[in-house]
């Protein structure tokens, strides 16, 4: 078991998260209602004050309490337990810029601002005009490697840009549902392996074909590895039914899989959630994408708990960007933070 032993998991909610709906103003605000305020420039999708889960913020915010969405009832236990954060107003920037100069393209803007694609991939690079760049959790694990830890990445939802690496290898990549897909259900492989060793063991002149050479046998080694590694694993927690709720469950069990045989000292992983793209039926589709979200992280800090581990494991939730504090009616358009 690795005594020093820490992981995040990124968490990635596609289309454009409404986080006004997030957290909201609720009261202590100084002289200024800043809940009425939230209330009228919200109109039709604005929140009630009554259904508002209230948290402290402290002296030093601009309200000294602050309302979750009603479906963040696990959310607000991490938050009072002080295992959660807000971070507001974030958003791609290529340098500092005022609404002014926005409005006059004086200074120089991200590109592609208010495209899902782009602004997703400026969000993973950590660089909005580089979209071949690499992804910064992948940075962030090549910088560990060199520095000498054993370090696993892996993504729950396909390829992940935020885990593309400079000089390391891949990330895993798992299926929410099954975890690891064995290459070799027949248990032959341990027979071709000496065939495939001696087919792509010939240094070519050819970048391609040495990549794949190198990527076969890494490929092959790290499917039968994490398949023996994962026989066994069963978390304990009930993570539902929803997709949010099943990468959580393979995170957990890569986790406890980590502890019994991987020994890595770092782990990262990328989680995903899609559907927040909320131009019409904002108030529905909030609250059930804000129900698998705080349903999959009650189960998944229940279970970091058991394994003593919540203290060393870090989740962080970012989205492609924000959307309007105005309705268009039905729901809200895009925005920028």
């Amino acid at each position: 078991e690795v005594a020093d032993y820490k992981a995040v998991v990124y968490l990635m909610m596609f289309g454009a998260a409404d986080s006004y709906n997030f957290l909201v103003p609720h009261s202590g605000c100084g002289e200024k209602d800043m809940y009425e305020d939230y209330k009228t420039v919200r109109g039709n999708v604005a929140l009630t004050k009554e259904e508002l889960l209230q948290i402290d913020a402290g002296s030093d915010q601009v309200c000294s309490k602050f309302g979750l969405h009603p479906k963040f009832e696990h959310m607000k236990e991490m938050y009072d337990d002080g295992d959660a954060a807000w971070v507001a107003n974030v958003g791609v920037l290529s340098e500092p810029v005022t609404r002014e100069e926005y409005h006059q393209k004086s200074n120089k803007l991200p590109p592609s601002l208010f495209a899902h694609n782009s602004q997703a991939q400026a969000l993973h690079t950590a660089n909005p005009h580089d979209p071949t760049g690499s992804g910064w959790l992948g940075r962030v694990k090549d910088v560990l490697i060199e520095r000498g830890f054993s370090v696993g990445s892996y993504s729950i939802s396909g390829t992940a840009k935020v885990l593309e690496t400079d000089v390391t290898l891949a990330a895993d990549v798992l299926s929410e549902a099954s975890g690891v897909i064995p290459f070799d259900k027949a248990g032959a492989l341990s027979r071709f392996m000496p065939a495939i060793s001696n087919l792509t063991s010939a240094v070519g002149s050819s970048f391609l074909a040495e990549t794949f050479a190198s990527s076969l046998q890494n490929i092959l080694y790290r499917n039968e590895k994490l398949s023996k590694a994962l026989e066994g694993v069963t978390p304990t927690q009930d993570y539902g039914t929803t997709k949010l709720g099943s990468q959580f469950k393979q995170v957990s069990s890569i986790i406890k899989a980590n502890r019994l045989k991987l020994n890595n000292e770092r782990d990262i992983f990328y989680v995903y959630i899609g559907g927040w793209d909320t131009h019409s039926n904002l108030g529905d589709t909030m609250h059930n994408l804000l129900s698998s979200v705080d349903d999959s992280l009650k189960a998944f800090t229940n279970e970091m708990k058991d394994y003593g581990l919540w203290d060393a494991v870090a989740v962080v939730s970012a989205s492609d960007f924000g959307r309007t504090l105005t309705d268009n009616g039905v729901g809200t358009d895009h925005a920028w933070a």
